[in-house]
């Protein structure tokens, strides 16, 4: 054999590896090292076998529902009381972290959902307790995380701790705010029955009605609706005081 033909030997060697499908056992040759299956009817029947393996496994291990560690679509969006195109919403976000088994299979993870009702509870504790999170003290500010964070550090606002988050004192915030030029006004937010009081109505249908009529920015948390008090006085001015607030 002549060395041209030494060289195409060994080249076609490299080239042509002789492989073992996982599925039939059946040798193949291949130019793909990191290929295991000899047909796509192949590949397709190993991970059918996966998928059903994995959901085995869930159904055994994972029965009781406080004990899972992976919830799908529909118990994610009934353990947080949301729809189900919202649960979506949320993994596009990146705020629910998911192990895809498939197109039309997806699992959240149990770690991704507690940490996503923590925030959710942490923004109503730390709102209920007169206190900003760092994003609503970014929006007041104008600035970025690491500015905020130092303008807070330097004024030495003070905090409040809930588990892993911290919130900083509307007060000082608030103070602080007003003192800084270019920076947005203090926004407060109420909830339905506060407002109601705000305006000393107890017509709610009338309340409502206000709030819808003058396009009233409105925010949800935790499956509660709040409504911005700073545009509740504005529009109530604008329509020659219709309600007569007590502030």
């Amino acid at each position: 054999m002549c060395s041209f033909e030494v060289l195409i030997h060994i080249y076609m060697e490299n080239v042509n590896i002789v492989k073992t499908c996982l599925v039939c056992k059946k040798t193949f040759i291949t130019d793909n090292k990191r290929r295991r299956f000899c047909c796509e009817r192949c590949n397709a029947a190993y991970y059918h076998q996966v998928r059903k393996s994995v959901h085995a496994y869930l159904s055994l291990v994972e029965v009781d529902m406080s004990k899972k560690l992976h919830y799908t679509v529909k118990e994610t969006a009934y353990l947080l009381d949301v729809s189900v195109q919202q649960v979506y919403r949320l993994i596009k976000k990146k705020k629910l972290s998911v192990l895809n088994l498939g197109p039309r299979e997806t699992l959240v993870t149990r770690k991704s959902i507690d940490f996503y009702k923590d925030t959710l509870n942490a923004a109503e504790y730390l709102s209920k307790n007169g206190s900003y999170t760092l994003q609503e003290v970014m929006s007041l500010t104008n600035l970025g995380q690491t500015s905020a964070y130092n303008l807070i550090k330097l004024h030495g606002i003070r905090k409040i701790r809930f588990k892993k988050f911290v919130g900083y004192n509307k007060e000082d915030i608030d103070a602080l705010v007003a003192e800084l030029p270019g920076s947005k006004r203090a926004v407060h937010w109420l909830t339905f029955k506060e407002v109601c009081n705000l305006l000393n109505s107890e017509d709610e249908y009338q309340v409502m009605f206000f709030l819808v009529n003058f396009r009233i920015p409105r925010r949800k948390r935790s499956g509660v609706w709040y409504f911005q008090k700073e545009e509740i006085v504005d529009k109530n001015q604008e329509s020659h005081k219709r309600f007569n607030i007590s502030m």
